[in-house]
């Protein structure tokens, strides 16, 4: 298809009143309100958006309220795939998500020298999976430290498609302890949801100009 065939075909579908999502928008967010395990188990409701709660994978929970916080991450220098914390969102059917960052506070223990509070990770990574084969599509590292920290991941031109579920999991290693903790609050989901345009009588007039035009080019060649 040549240029001239492409521009024509934008304009059709501009004619017939397709829009770009718009600009980033908070979508949820979670504040583990209350005391455990009403907290931990608390999902943030959106139109057309189903959020779970927040789960854990083979980490522990730590009770604290107003936070979720889990320990027993790996004290090895290299990250276990099978540890870690996550939640999914998934658009209702007929829309698509497009997801502009992901935004979260965050802390990790300190040894305390007496007591049982040790060290927590020094290391973590935020990773986005999209569909049921849960397909990497974004991935971004930080360093926890013993006090609060915002850490802010911007995705690039990401959208999940129809229905598509679209899975967050963050990962922790390097602990000093089994009993090092992290802890999250104020998760926080921005982006834009959009309904999928169904076929217009514009657009289906346009696509046979259009295939009347290309027929009469090739035609002429």
């Amino acid at each position: 298809m040549n240029r001239r065939s492409s521009t024509l075909i934008g304009v059709a579908l501009l004619a017939a009143g397709y829009a770009f999502p718009a600009s980033g928008a908070t979508l949820a967010t979670y504040t583990f309100p209350g005391a455990d395990p009403a907290g931990d188990t608390n999902a943030p409701t959106a139109t057309n958006l189903t959020f779970t709660a927040f789960s854990r994978v083979n980490v522990s929970a730590v009770s604290v309220s107003e936070l979720f916080e889990s320990a027993s991450w790996t004290t090895a220098g290299t990250q276990n795939p099978g540890e870690y914390v996550q939640f999914t969102v998934t658009p209702a059917t007929n829309f698509t998500l497009s997801l502009t960052t992901l935004s979260f506070d965050v802390q990790r223990s300190v040894d305390k020298r007496t007591g049982g509070e040790k060290d927590g990770p020094l290391n973590s990574e935020v990773r986005i999976f999209t569909g049921v084969s849960l397909t990497l599509v974004d991935s971004q590292n930080f360093s926890p430290v013993g006090a609060w920290q915002n850490v802010v991941v911007n995705f690039s031109n990401f959208t999940s498609m129809d229905g598509e579920t679209v899975t967050i999991r963050l990962y922790g290693w390097s602990s000093g302890h089994q009993n090092g903790w992290l802890a999250l609050d104020n998760v926080r989901l921005e982006g834009s949801l959009s309904p999928v345009p169904e076929p217009s009588p514009t657009v289906l007039v346009s696509c046979g100009f259009l295939v009347f035009f290309v027929r009469c080019a090739l035609r002429r060649r």
